[in-house]
């Protein structure tokens, strides 16, 4: 679903921005991407943005692909 807002980890504001807790890379949702990589877990329900860009997207998979 594509959501207008900030994005979770650039704080860009963008047109086209998805949601972490829907968005997927193979079976992994984004929201465990992003704790994978960074370390901080997102939760449905916090103050902050539940969507990222694009660029952030690409960026997180492949830091993720990395890691894994």
């Amino acid at each position: 679903a594509v959501i207008r807002g900030l994005c979770r980890t650039c704080l860009a504001k963008e047109i086209e921005l998805l949601s972490v807790f829907d968005l997927r890379a193979g079976k992994t949702r984004f929201d465990s991407i992003i704790a994978t990589i960074t370390g901080i877990k997102i939760t449905q329900g916090d103050v902050l943005p539940t969507t990222i860009c694009n660029e952030c997207k690409d960026k997180a998979s492949k830091a993720y692909d990395f890691k894994i």
